[in-house]
């Protein structure tokens, strides 16, 4: 069994920086990084919460094999936990591709913020990034679009369904709308068209959903590339910062307890 870390919720920036200083002279595991990465290492080090997150890393989560994240169980509709390690961070200090763990963990941030907030029932729910991770083979697809189907089938009244999904050493998001059947397709790095495995798994999944759901009604799913970037709301440096650091204590709570 691997060994894992919990905690206790709700620490502040300053409870971090006291522990922080305990793990100060823990021993990082060294890399090699390229001058974009040290750039988005040094703003860290500008910023008390990543900063804080970093030194605990380096001096504590080197030291375990990783930490145990629980979701809730209506997060991705079954009981489910994800784990992350310390190159789960460091991609993310470093500004290196997310693993499947990380993106999850955001949703789970995102999820707390949807519950806590000043309207209950937003309309939204999730999908695992793992359900939809890129593999070119056809076994892949049909189980992604599997989980898909499954997952729409318990959706209750959630018309949208948001699907993180990695053609390639880069994340973007398909947001499917039932309620007018259509996906949008968001990739912040490519205009061209939809990725073609990502329209195959949401196809066969909207396909098998109509079939179980033993209806005469066959969807005709309108799939739309948002073509977003490169205009005046693209994210900054410090909005990615800002996220970063959204992340960061969040995922702190589970490290000590």
């Amino acid at each position: 069994m691997p060994k894992t870390v919990a905690v206790e919720k709700g620490k502040s920036i300053e409870t971090l920086a006291s522990i922080a200083k305990v793990t100060e002279k823990g021993n990082p595991l060294k890399k090699v990084m390229t001058r974009g990465q040290k750039r988005v290492r040094k703003r860290i080090e500008e910023r008390m919460g990543l900063k804080m997150t970093a030194m605990m890393v380096d001096g504590q989560v080197a030291k375990v094999d990783c930490i145990k994240l629980q979701c809730e169980d209506d997060l991705f509709g079954y009981h489910s936990c994800t784990y992350i390690n310390w190159n789960d961070f460091d991609s993310l200090f470093s500004m290196d591709e997310l693993s499947g763990a990380v993106v999850a963990s955001y949703i789970m941030y995102l999820y707390e913020q949807i519950k806590n907030g000043s309207q209950k029932d937003h309309g939204v729910f999730f999908m695992t990034p793992t359900a939809t991770m890129h593999k070119a083979r056809a076994k892949n697809i049909e189980e992604a679009s599997r989980v898909i189907a499954k997952r729409l089938s318990t959706r209750k009244q959630n018309d949208l369904i948001l699907l993180p999904y990695n053609p390639g050493r880069h994340w973007v998001l398909g947001l499917l709308n039932m309620k007018t059947s259509t996906c949008y397709y968001l990739d912040s790095l490519s205009v061209s068209d939809v990725n073609h495995q990502f329209k195959q798994i949401v196809d066969a999944a909207i396909a098998l959903y109509d079939v179980e759901a033993g209806t005469n009604k066959r969807t005709k799913l309108n799939l739309v590339n948002s073509k977003i970037g490169g205009d005046s709301n693209e994210y900054t440096d410090a909005d990615f910062d800002d996220i970063r650091e959204e992340w960061a204590i969040y995922v702190s709570n589970f490290i000590f307890r």
